[in-house]
């Protein structure tokens, strides 16, 4: 079978086995985004590394989860952790190279809720290119390579033009030839529209999160809203399933915490596939796998390969 073929049409499981898509890495156990932490989801059985994509100043794509560089991950040229956010899109490839980016701010929220993540001093941060030849040097050639293309239309300055973006982007995929085991998702529509046109035969996701709060973008209500490129819950009675269809996705990739077994049975009839994320407890994650979810992203890959081996 395919690494991209649906499970839930697997014939003669009693439980579709899910993909197990290691979230930035394995983070849980490396710090997010880097290559350590690519190399665990790789050595420890995971079918995916969901990775996060910014660009430099230099239009130069880089690994890298917020737009800007954050003082809970990052350690200055001078050694000195940074005190406030220095936006990706404003550093030449050159200086992004000199940040650290593998230890935690002791203290911080983050490092509270990943306390057992082991550090990694010295970690840079990658370029695609590097995460894309680095994978292709340690992990099987069915090892999926999952791209979230991180956009923010509400602060066009923090990315280049939707088109570039995605231009640089799929520039790197067709110069290594891995274009059938790469998966594209976005909260940004836009950027997956745009994908959709110039590299249909890419599969890509849209990515959707009614719970997490403080996220206008994140629960999509009208027509006005630019992440989702116009589409709108309301002329769906609500059902997200029945969007993401509509926009043309052939993934649904969703905060676990929104779905029920009825909506991933919605989700199938509508020929979707339903990525979960970010599933971490093993409760939720045999709960999903019942449910017959497509894949589930986590940042402790291991956990989710030990249940699927039981």
């Amino acid at each position: 079978m395919s690494s991209h073929t649906k499970n839930h049409q697997s014939k003669g499981l009693e439980t579709p086995r899910p993909q197990i898509h290691g979230h930035r890495g394995a983070r849980g156990h490396f710090p997010e985004n880097t290559l350590d932490s690519v190399r665990f989801a790789i050595q420890t059985g995971a079918n995916a590394a969901e990775v996060d994509l910014c660009v430099s100043k230099d239009d130069v794509v880089v690994v890298h989860h917020d737009l800007a560089l954050s003082p809970d991950i990052a350690i200055g040229p001078d050694n000195i952790r940074i005190s406030a956010p220095i936006p990706i899109r404003t550093l030449m490839l050159r200086e992004l190279e000199r940040y650290d980016v593998g230890s935690l701010r002791p203290g911080s929220k983050y490092a509270i809720a990943f306390a057992h993540q082991q550090p990694s001093p010295g970690s840079r941060i990658p370029t695609l290119n590097q995460f894309i030849e680095f994978v292709l040097e340690i992990a099987d050639e069915d090892f999926i390579l999952n791209l979230e293309l991180k956009g923010d239309p509400d602060h066009p300055e923090l990315i280049p033009s939707p088109r570039h973006y995605v231009s640089l982007v799929l520039r790197s995929i067709a110069s290594y030839r891995i274009t059938n085991r790469t998966f594209i998702q976005s909260f940004d529509w836009r950027l997956i529209k745009l994908v959709q046109r110039q590299a249909p035969e890419i599969l890509t996701g849209l990515i959707t999160d009614l719970t997490s709060a403080g996220h206008h973008h994140l629960a999509p209500t009208g027509h006005d809203d630019p992440w989702t490129d116009g589409w709108s819950l309301a002329d769906f009675n609500n059902s997200m399933p029945r969007m993401v269809a509509s926009a043309g996705a052939p993934v649904w990739s969703t905060n676990y915490l929104d779905l029920s077994q009825k909506l991933v049975a919605e989700a199938h009839a509508l020929d979707l596939r339903v990525y979960a994320y970010t599933v971490n407890e093993e409760t939720d994650m045999e709960r999903l796998i019942e449910w017959g979810v497509d894949a589930i992203t986590t940042d402790y890959p291991d956990r989710l390969v030990k249940i699927l081996a039981a």
